[in-house]
């Protein structure tokens, strides 16, 4: 894998004070974004199993494999919303004219 540039813009009186202070800006920038990965990581590890375990609760029993599946492919768990989401009467009738704007002028 080849190295990447980054074009990054930062407040003239912070990059002076990074520049004063001789801080490698790529070592810092990269710690960062492993932090970052590692943190986003773990909570999205976290996550599943907090999803997994409200699954049993609001899917009915014999949805709960087809969820827990679903879930960990990274997939929507289709009907969990259900009942929480009202569409309106007319929301297939077409749309006025001021709607659309200059769209197609």
């Amino acid at each position: 894998m080849s190295d990447k540039a980054l074009t990054i813009s930062l407040p003239e009186e912070l990059l002076a004070q990074v520049i004063a202070q001789r801080i490698d800006v790529q070592a810092v920038v990269e710690k960062a974004l492993r932090s970052e990965l590692e943190e986003l990581s773990q909570a999205r590890r976290d996550t599943l199993e907090q999803r997994e375990v409200l699954l049993h609760q609001v899917l009915p029993q014999e949805r709960i494999a087809e969820g827990v599946q679903a879930l960990h492919a990274g997939k929507r768990i289709l009907g969990l919303s259900e009942g929480q989401v009202r569409v309106s009467e007319d929301f297939d009738d077409p749309l006025p004219d001021e709607e659309w704007g200059d769209l197609f002028q």
